[in-house]
């Protein structure tokens, strides 16, 4: 379990490097990846995993915004 919270770690540093880089669909990828394991571990242990699911949720949200895409932030 472990090796998956470092992947979801990666997965969301690497939407934000896409994000800085204005490769908005490659971010958007990146943080739905990262969310999809995350909710996942979620499941198995909702105290450890959930603020980093929301924290994702932001990101996801901010990246709609910056898009103009303010009715799926």
């Amino acid at each position: 379990m472990v090796h998956l919270r470092a992947l979801v770690a990666t997965l969301n540093n690497l939407g934000r490097l896409h994000d800085k880089e204005n490769r908005l669909p490659a971010a958007l990828a990146a943080y739905e990846e990262a969310l999809k394991i995350n909710r996942d571990l979620t499941l198995l242990n909702r105290a450890e995993y959930l603020p980093d699911g929301a924290a994702m949720l932001n990101n996801i949200g901010l990246l709609h915004d910056k898009e103009n895409r303010l009715s799926d932030a």
